[in-house]
């Protein structure tokens, strides 16, 4: 109400600024944003910015999305341990596509981490499984083959039971 009386366009500025502050302690994140875009590059306005996503970031791993979560990270760049957060995130949703039994998924998911956490472990533990399911796509079923020595035949197979299956020519 004061116009342009002296410095009242700045105090307006510091007074949006200190309530936005107090948005981020009561875990308001998404309207501090708002309040934090509009005064563009005022104080630490950019960096407040990312400490909101970071929180964001954090609460949407907490809550188990981890692709969403992972995206938030991977805009912060570096700010904080993000790309450490990113290496998590990755890990645990490789986690849970063990749980979900997409072992296919995880095991691509746990090998792309090297030897982050007890990625090396759980690939281990996950590797026979694995390698099963990659067997069922490439089995010969009723198709033809060529052997070495040149000959047509024809292979027939029979499943005996669920880890077992017979072939015959």
């Amino acid at each position: 109400s004061l116009g342009d009386y002296n410095d009242s366009k700045d105090l307006i500025t510091e007074c949006r600024y200190q309530s936005a502050l107090l948005m981020i302690e009561e875990d308001k994140c998404d309207e501090a944003i708002n309040i934090l875009e509009e005064l563009g590059d005022y104080k630490e306005s950019k960096d407040k910015i990312n400490e909101c996503n970071y929180k964001k970031a954090c609460d949407m791993m907490e809550e188990g999305s981890y692709d969403k979560a992972q995206t938030m990270f991977e805009s912060l760049g570096s700010y904080k341990d993000s790309k450490d957060q990113i290496k998590e995130c990755q890990y645990k949703t490789a986690l849970k596509l063990i749980d979900d039994g997409k072992i296919v998924e995880a095991y691509k998911a746990l090998n792309s981490l090297g030897s982050y956490k007890e990625s090396k472990k759980k690939l281990n533990s996950i590797k026979s499984t694995y390698l099963r399911i990659l067997a069922k796509d490439n089995i010969f079923i009723n198709k033809m083959w060529i052997p070495p020595s040149g000959k047509r035949c024809q292979i027939i197979s029979s499943v005996i039971d669920e880890n077992t299956m017979e072939f015959k020519y």
